[in-house]
């Protein structure tokens, strides 16, 4: 999924998605921070971690408490993720976002 995809869906702007996966980058795949002038891809992975940033972020967590429980999940092989809601993955939302 690219970069504006996954930020309409969770609901917020691209640059809040592409400062939080440098700020997190260590709990994200190596296509979530490309080298420069590569393409941003995220992952399933990518994806259910910044849906759990984004929803702590909603219940005020701060950067600190954030990062103590992405290396919690992390040291629990990422048991405790978000699933990735359903509808995410339907044909038709594909398109939609491809179409915006």
């Amino acid at each position: 999924m690219n970069p504006a995809q996954l930020a309409k869906l969770i609901d917020v702007s691209g640059d809040t998605l592409r400062r939080w996966s440098k700020e997190y980058a260590e709990f994200l795949s190596p296509s979530a921070t490309p080298p420069k002038g590569q393409p941003r891809e995220m992952t399933v992975h990518d994806q259910r971690v910044l849906l759990l940033i984004s929803t702590l972020r909603t219940s005020g967590q701060d950067k600190a408490a954030i990062f103590d429980r992405l290396k919690h999940e992390q040291s629990r092989d990422w048991s405790g993720l978000p699933q990735i809601p359903g509808e995410w993955t339907a044909p038709n939302v594909r398109a939609d976002l491809a179409a915006s």
